[in-house]
């Protein structure tokens, strides 16, 4: 299985306001690909698309193999079209900009690309203030 990350090919406020937050990555989103199917939490729900579909509206920035036993791949499908987590891209503005935050952590109920990739690595300090840069970061310099 790969775990990548990625940047909208269009000009995106959201992407890029991600980006800047993130210290000026290049990637704004971070998703679980298996086979030929992307699976992440974006437009609204935890989805699955074909990479074709996929890759005609974003760009691959980087990627790692993971061992399949490393993803708990019951929780990806499990998760399948559970909402999206909006408020918490406004909690993680908030903490970014004021240190604060005015909404509560909602656990499994709603999903950001991070917590959902993370969740599926099985790594037990993500929640729904992770960012897709701390997720890479774990990667980089984890062991395999």
């Amino acid at each position: 299985m790969i775990v990548a990350t990625s940047a909208p090919k269009k000009w995106k406020i959201g992407a890029e306001l991600i980006k800047w937050y993130q210290g000026g990555t290049k990637y704004s989103h971070v998703l679980i690909l298996k086979d030929d199917l992307v699976f992440q939490a974006s437009h609204g729900n935890v989805n699955c698309q074909h990479i074709d579909v996929f890759l005609q509206n974003n760009d691959i920035c980087d990627v790692f193999t993971i061992e399949e036993d490393c993803i708990d791949f019951e929780f990806v499908k499990k998760q399948l079209g559970k909402p999206y987590g909006f408020l918490q891209l406004v909690n993680l503005a908030l903490k970014f900009f004021f240190n604060a935050r005015i909404f509560k952590k909602d656990g499994d109920q709603k999903f950001i690309c991070s917590e959902f990739v993370g969740k599926a690595l099985k790594l037990k300090w993500v929640n729904d203030f992770t960012t897709p840069k701390e997720i890479i970061e774990y990667l980089k310099n984890r062991i395999i």
